[in-house]
């Protein structure tokens, strides 16, 4: 099995992280925008949300993502 490499895992931390940021700048526009405060009851839910939903889908793009010079294969 082939190690990546420093600038591999980068290109790939990169890809979810900006993505996340975005994200999480665009729930926040649009929690200030509704006035809503992050607070007991909405908090948890946006942690599910992002936890069960964004980073999953995030993850599958990731794999999926044809890199400069690698690419991920999933092995069963």
């Amino acid at each position: 099995m082939n190690d990546r490499t420093y600038f591999e895992s980068l290109t790939v931390s990169w890809f979810v992280f900006w993505r996340i940021e975005l994200f999480t700048f665009v729930l926040g526009l649009i929690a200030a925008k509704a006035g809503i405060r992050m607070e007991e009851p909405f908090q948890p839910i946006i942690m599910a949300l992002g936890v069960f939903v964004i980073m999953p889908i995030l993850f599958r793009l990731a794999l999926r993502k044809h890199y400069d010079g690698f690419r991920f294969q999933v092995v069963r």
